[in-house]
């Protein structure tokens, strides 16, 4: 692992739970930090694909934008693919998108319907 070093300030209650968890378990409140952004690496990596593909301004764009600022219960793919779908789009993710798409990096934003209204793809 690379020696990245951040600081973050977490809100007082989840400090606490982070303290307990540490406290009881005698693992680093650090390392258990670290090992929670691990468990939700691959969440965090495809947003980041979706996100930096996005132009400023755009629907999608804005409410991305106020999933990293203010998250909510859901994953980040979980708002990403409901941003979409208001926007009438489907995100393909993994081997679903690498099979139309094998540069894709494995997420692939696709339409759900054509100008006829019959649904396309999977």
């Amino acid at each position: 692992m690379s020696n990245n070093k951040f600081t973050v300030t977490l809100e007082d209650s989840t400090a606490d739970i982070i303290n307990g968890l540490s406290d009881k378990s005698g693992i680093p409140a650090a390392k258990i930090i670290r090992n929670l952004l691990m468990l939700n690496s691959s969440d965090l990596y495809f947003f980041s694909v979706w996100f930096g593909r996005l132009e400023k301004g755009t629907d999608q764009y804005i409410c991305g934008r106020h999933t990293l600022m203010n998250p909510g219960p859901g994953s980040l793919m979980k708002d990403a693919r409901q941003y979409e779908a208001n926007n009438g789009n489907k995100i393909l993710i993994g081997t679903d998108a690498l099979a139309i798409d094998p540069n894709c990096e494995g997420v692939l934003v696709v339409k759900t319907k054509n100008d006829d209204g019959k649904k396309e793809g999977n």
